[in-house]
């Protein structure tokens, strides 16, 4: 299964010990922890509904393209989530043929999506 990594950057915070995390590929993952540890579970997180957001707003998942940083992946859950909104996408399946051949109604079929995107 892809694992959806990308490269981030770890900062100095202004306070002491908090250390900012950010993604070239993802500007819209922001986030911070105490010390490097907790920064890199932090970015996971952030990483992860970062990548989520994309397919609600109708936009393609980034790729990693930045080479330099602290390579940072989303955790499973969320991986295998993206996995099934990426493969939709690819597919060129509309929610109408998805619906079809999930022998569901086209309005549980575009539940069914959100659902993936969804937290637990």
């Amino acid at each position: 299964m892809k694992t959806f990594e990308y490269a981030a950057e770890f900062e100095p915070g202004n306070k002491l010990g908090v250390i900012v995390v950010t993604f070239p590929d993802v500007p819209e993952a922001i986030t911070e922890g105490i010390g490097k540890d907790d920064a890199t579970r932090q970015a996971s997180d952030a990483l992860g509904v970062a990548l989520l957001s994309y397919p609600l707003r109708g936009l393609p998942i980034p790729k990693a393209r930045a080479r330099t940083g602290h390579k940072v992946s989303v955790p499973a859950d969320i991986a295998a989530k993206l996995a099934v909104l990426d493969a939709f996408t690819v597919s060129g399946l509309s929610k109408s043929e998805l619906a079809r051949r999930l022998k569901r109604t086209k309005g549980k079929s575009g539940a069914f999506l959100i659902q993936c995107t969804q937290q637990n």
